[in-house]
Formats: structure tokens, sequence, C-alpha cells
């Protein structure tokens, strides 16, 4: 469980988790090119002797090479190879070209930009029938709807992608979907889907005893043992998977290893040692241009000054952090931040202030389905409105909390992805407070029936 600003205590696991998965799965389904583990320089050796087709491919191979540790050569190399296919008249490499242009466009936050070039790469790859190609495109594009909070666009174009995959008997680009697939479930709250495709994607790699992606899937394990409160085995396996990745110099994982492990100890509440891997974080992630990363990373820091009841540094952090999902047109973290800002606010007192952000929080999360942040925008609701002496705003949204939850929970659900709510009644006044109210309400609804009955009894008689 982590503790909040104050008087507040959070599901902040949970929401921390959402972008763990989040931004693996990008490393997931953008390695769409098969890679074979060849030497760097060897291949910048061969390629000053290659010449046409030869050298297109080689440029696309070393773009996809550097990729994760300059963004710049990577892009570079992707419009060299562009040029030199257009100049033979070769398709496949001016496609594939143009994708890895994508990539690296989104790698560094220009989300528009990295469609355009997947719809242009789609259509030529279309033009060849080259489906591995059309359905890269289409994984990749369904990516970054998903990103933006298009969840049924998003899950749309992963069906069809996966169906591309099935035909092409591509078990890689499978267990991709599935994984991507599930990650999607997730932000819907629909956790038991979620879980199954989580593991058809884990046993499908498995399989292909594919040791670079089973490692990359560590860092979603670990996130489960950070939802189930196994705190210090998710620091365990995020360890793990950053060895990895320093040794594969990876630093996009890298960085994403660092935040994690940031938010492993926000987790045990040690918010100077959640501190030092953080800052470390957003140096990885400044050196690569990973917006995505940099936004994710302010906002973690936020909540370890919230730990040490550093409240107005803590909003600081949540604003900078704003300002990158607002950019990157990410609507889900967008919503979030305003929470987390109403929230800091709300211990300040200014629940007017507060109020506000948590209804635009809402207004965005009800719009993209995303029910986790609706049903925290209602617990937040309740206890400010609570807080202000409102009992009657505060009932209403301890109702729509209740209806939306048990909605949630009702499905088949592991018990321990909604453990931490049993631990808010143990540790949380305001919470017990919340659910008192849930307790009065339906007690005086009964009693009014019973009184509503015993007066129609009454006048009957007489």
């Amino acid at each position: 469980m982590v503790t909040g600003c104050g008087h507040k205590k959070i599901d902040f696991s949970r929401r921390l988790i959402l972008w763990q998965l989040s931004v693996v799965l990008a490393f997931l389904f953008l390695n769409v090119v098969v890679v074979f583990s060849q030497d760097a320089q060897q291949v910048k050796g061969e390629l000053q002797k290659a010449n046409g087709i030869e050298k297109v491919d080689m440029l696309n191979k070393l773009a996809v090479e550097v990729w994760n540790s300059d963004r710049k050569l990577a892009y570079d190399y992707s419009v060299q190879a562009l040029k030199g296919a257009e100049d033979i008249g070769y398709g496949h490499g001016r496609a594939t070209a143009i994708k890895n242009m994508g990539v690296v466009k989104f790698f560094t936050g220009d989300y528009e930009n990295a469609k355009k070039y997947y719809r242009q790469a789609y259509s030529i790859f279309d033009s060849l029938t080259d489906k591995k190609g059309m359905g890269a495109c289409k994984h990749n594009l369904a990516y970054i709807c998903h990103l933006q909070g298009e969840y049924q666009k998003a899950l749309e174009l992963y069906q069809e992608s996966l169906q591309i995959d099935m035909e092409l008997g591509d078990d890689e680009g499978i267990a991709r979907s599935y994984h991507n697939i599930g990650e999607l479930y997730y932000y819907l709250a629909d956790y038991s889907l979620a879980l199954k495709y989580f593991q058809d994607a884990l046993d499908v790699f498995t399989r292909l005893d594919n040791k670079s992606k089973m490692s990359e899937l560590i860092i979603n394990i670990a996130a489960i043992y950070e939802m189930d409160g196994n705190i210090e085995q998710a620091i365990h396996r995020n360890q793990d998977a950053l060895k990895i990745a320093r040794e594969a110099d990876n630093k996009w994982i890298e960085g994403m290893c660092l935040c994690n492990l940031g938010s492993n100890f926000i987790g045990l509440n040690e918010p100077d040692e959640a501190l030092d891997y953080l800052i470390r974080a957003i140096l990885v992630r400044e050196e690569i241009d990973d917006e995505k990363g940099m936004m994710e990373g302010l906002q973690l820091i936020g909540k370890a000054f919230e730990q040490k009841d550093m409240v107005d540094k803590a909003i600081d952090y949540y604003f900078q952090s704003l300002k990158y999902s607002e950019e990157l047109g990410d609507k889900r973290n967008t919503a979030e931040t305003f929470t987390f800002i109403g929230m800091n606010l709300a211990y300040k007192k200014r629940y007017a202030d507060a109020i506000q952000y948590f209804m635009q929080s809402l207004e965005i999360a009800e719009g993209i389905g995303a029910r986790a942040e609706v049903l925290e925008n209602y617990h937040q609701l309740a206890m400010v409105w609570s807080s202000k002496g409102n009992y009657d705003s505060a009932s209403f949204y301890i109702q729509k909390h209740a209806l939306l939850y048990d909605s949630i929970s009702g499905k088949d659900i592991p018990l321990g992805l909604f453990k931490e709510e049993a631990l808010l009644l143990d540790n949380n006044p305001l919470e017990k407070k919340i659910y008192t109210y849930r307790i009065i309400i339906l007690i005086g609804s009964i009693l009014l029936f019973a009184l509503a009955v015993i007066l129609v009894m009454v006048l009957r008689r007489k």
C-alpha cells in the first residue's frame, strides 16, 4: 500500500502498474523486424562495401540496432535507406525505412508524425501484398491509438494485426499482439481478460525459448508482484531486468527499470531511495529524448515528494509531468495527473480548487473509458465533499463509486488485484468514514421503507 500525502492513502500501486505495463509493451511491439545477433561495428564495415538492395537492407538493419540507444542516428540510417530504396525502386526497403522512421518518431513522442509514417508504410506493404509489414504497421498504429485513449480503435487494430500474425504462423507476432491486447484490457479494468492475454503471450515466448522477450516480461511479472503487495519480490525482478538492459546497452529499458525501482521504493514508503532511482531514470531518459518516460518519471518524483510531506514540490513536479502528457496527447496520464494535483490541493485544504481538478480528470477518464481513473475520482470527490461537510454530495459519489466498483470487482478477478482495497479500511479513517456513510445510507433507506409501510398500515386501519 502506498501512502499518499498527509491523511490520504490511495491505491497508487495499481495506477503505477498501468504505465509500467504500457511502457514495456512499446518495446515488444516495435521490434517487428527480425534482427540477427551481429555486431553493429561489423555491419558498418560491411555497409561500406555494399550497394543496391543489400545496402538498403543493411541501413534498415542498423536503424533497428541503434534506435534504443541513439535516436538521431537511427533516423539518419532510415533516411539513407529510404533514399537508396527510392533510387533503385526497391519497394520493400522503402516501406521498411518509412516504418522505421515512424518508430523513431514514436520513441521521441512525436505521435502524429509516427502515425503518418506508419500509414505510408502500410500503403506500400499493402501494394506489395506484404502481410507481415501490414500487420506490423497496424500494430504500431494500434499502440499509439491506445496511448491516446482511443481504446476501441486500438482494440480493432490489434485484433486485425493478430489475425495477420495467425495467418502467417508468426508466433512472435502472435505473442506481441497478445501482450498488447492484454495491456489494453488492463486499462479498461477488465483484469481477467488482461491476465488471460498476458499469460498467453508468456506461454508463446516460453515455447519459443526467446530469452530476450522473456526477460522483457520480467518487468510485467514485477508489476504483478507489486500489485499483489509483494514489493520485495518486485524489486528483485526489476533489478534482474535492469542488469539485462545494461548488458544489452538498451537505454530505453534501463530508464524504465530505474523508474520501476523508484516506484517500488515508493511502495515501501522509502522516498529518498525512490528519488535516487528516479533521478537516474530522468537522466537516462533525457539522454535518449524519451518524452513519455520523462512524463512518467516526473510524476513519480512528485509522488516521492508527497511522501516526504513536501506538497508544494510534489505539485510542481506533477505540473511538469502534466506538460509532457498534454503535449503527447496522453489522455489517461493527463487525467491521472489532474487527480494527483487535486489530492495535494485537498491536503492543503484548498477544496474548491481540488474539486475542479478532480472534475477535469473525471471528464477525461469517462471520455476514454478509463474505469480505474473514474473510480479513483469518485473516491476523491467523496472524500473532499465529506471534508467540506457536504454529506449529500459525498453520498452521491460514494454511491457512484460503489456501483462502479461492484461492476468491476463482480467479474472473475483474482483476489490479489483488490486486496489493497480491503487494507484501506484498516489504515485510513477517511476511508472508514466513506464506508460508514454507505452503511448509513443503506440502513436509512431500509428504515424509511419500513416507516412508509407502517404509515400505510396505520392509515388503512383508520
